[in-house]
């Protein structure tokens, strides 16, 4: 026997058996890489799908407020037409009241 604890046979399969963890560590980590790397492609995929998206929802969105913001003049124009036509009816039935009053005043003496 030689001066070490270990006789070059077992020296030797110790070196394989380290040659085939690391070499083995080495696949591994390749493995676990590629994985790593398909499942990041996949991720940018479904980001980039849900960006566009979103950027559809948000032009939809802002024809909706474009449109709401029509309605919305479009209503204050009809009430402002209708408080018109209300005002032009009252002073319409006022005047036809008076214009009333007074037939039935220059009726009333010639009875």
């Amino acid at each position: 026997m030689g001066n070490g604890v270990c006789s070059r046979r077992q020296r030797r399969i110790f070196q394989s058996l380290l040659l085939i963890t690391v070499v083995f560590g080495i696949i591994y980590g390749g493995m676990i890489s590629y994985e790593m790397h398909k499942q990041l492609k996949r991720t940018e995929a479904m980001a980039a799908k849900y960006q566009q998206h979103q950027e559809s929802l948000s032009a939809q969105l802002q024809v909706v407020y474009e449109h709401r913001s029509r309605l919305e003049k479009s209503l204050q124009k009809e009430r402002l037409e209708h408080k018109k036509a209300k005002e032009d009816y009252l002073v319409y039935k006022l005047e036809a009241q008076q214009s009333l009053n007074k037939e039935k005043v220059g009726l009333s003496p010639q009875l």
